[in-house]
This record gives C-alpha cells, structure tokens and sequence, in this order.
C-alpha cells in the first residue's frame, strides 16, 4: 500500500516488532491508528485512496468513496446510490466550499476504506507477530 498514513504505520509496527517493543505498547498503537482512520481524522492526502476506473478505452476516471449517509448536493435531498465521486468533482467541491459555506463538502467513507484496503494488509503483518495483536483489527 502506498499511501502515507498506512506506510507510515506499516514502519512504526515493524520497528516496534523488531526492536521487541511490549506487545501491550503494539496493541495501543494499533488501537490508536484503526480509531483515528475510523474516525476520519486522518487528512485525505495522508490517505490519498483515488482509485482508476476505467471508463473508455484508453480512458480512466480517478474516484473517492464517499459516505452517502451524510452527504447530498443539496440540504433537502438525499443522494443514495453509488459511493462513488470523481476525484475532479470532490476536489472541486472542496475549493468552492472555502468561499461559499452553504456548498456541502461529502465526507470520505474511512470505514470502506479501512475494511476494503487497509484491514487485510495490517492483519497479514502482525498476525505473524502476534494472532491476539491481528486480532484487535
């Protein structure tokens, strides 16, 4: 995986591992870093997830998945439907919304985020240092 925040942590996990850090200080870190990506904490370009979808033929489209539950392009609708939203559309809305305050920002969904691409990776890594550890996941 190649975003920051997960590398970042990959490292710290190893280093703690290596160096035969206590497996009680490893289960807080754990803790901390699941909480804090759940928690939408972590700023986009930290996480970075755009993924490509191919569109045409020779043609991809960098998306987000955003939550559908919080977010609508107007205060009295609701968008269900795809989680799905151009990369170009979000940080489009991102820009108009420091000058207009009644534009609607969607919120990342980090729960799809951390279940689909960053869960199995960590599990992986810690499980052959700990099962309890890759548990807590």
């Amino acid at each position: 995986n190649t975003c920051i925040f997960i590398r970042d942590y990959y490292k710290i996990f190893l280093y703690m591992i290596l160096y035969k850090y206590p497996k009680k200080l490893i289960k807080e870190k754990v803790i901390k870093m699941k909480k804090e990506l759940l928690a939408g904490e972590v700023p986009f370009e930290k996480i970075d997830y755009a993924y490509n979808l191919d569109y045409k033929v020779g043609e991809k489209i960098n998306y987000v998945i955003i939550k559908t539950t919080n977010f609508s392009f107007s205060k009295d609708s609701n968008l269900f439907g795809d989680k799905i939203m151009s990369l170009d559309l979000y940080n489009n809305l991102k820009e108009k919304s420091l000058k207009d305050k009644n534009i609607i920002v969607p919120k990342l969904d980090y729960n799809y985020y951390y279940n689909h691409y960053v869960r199995k990776g960590l599990i992986n890594l810690l499980k052959s240092y700990s099962e309890e550890i890759s548990e807590l996941l």
